[in-house]
């Protein structure tokens, strides 16, 4: 029992949301112009509606994108204001900016180790390779950003 997946009609609505001023729906719509429509600038545009209401989704989603872009105060920025609420994918996120773009190791490793104190098996192998001097580790998981 179910209803068929209708992306058009999601995002519709979620358009109806955020219009209104929902950082949940924002976010969504969001990634719907990131991820459906293939359009980064209008996905910017609604991630940062959400993300300038502190929500968690729209704030890694616009670091990512910033992230992409070479923008790392941006980045750091956006992933920081989440992070400092203790969230795990941001944690995650600034460990492996700080690791491979910032070639900042003595931060990188203090944000991993938060994170594997919470559990995440990527910051426990993300610490491991950082100790054997090995490359970082493989693709992280964009927590929270879904497109629908």
């Amino acid at each position: 029992m179910g209803v068929d997946k209708d992306a058009e009609e999601a995002r519709r609505y979620y358009r109806i949301g955020s219009d209104m001023g929902f950082a949940g729906c924002q976010s969504h719509v969001g990634g719907y112009y990131r991820d459906v429509v293939k359009d980064k600038e209008q996905a910017k545009t609604y991630f940062k509606l959400s993300a300038d209401q502190g929500y968690i989704a729209g704030c890694c989603c616009l670091g990512r994108i910033y992230e992409e872009e070479e923008d790392v105060d941006s980045c750091i920025k956006y992933y920081k204001h989440v992070a400092d609420q203790g969230y795990l994918g941001a944690l995650e996120n600034l460990g492996y900016v700080y690791e491979t773009v910032l070639q900042n190791l003595p931060e990188a490793i203090r944000y991993y180790e938060l994170c594997a104190a919470q559990g995440s098996s990527y910051a426990s192998e993300a610490l491991g390779l950082v100790s054997m001097n090995a490359p970082p580790a493989g693709d992280r998981e964009q927590a929270g950003c879904g497109v629908l």
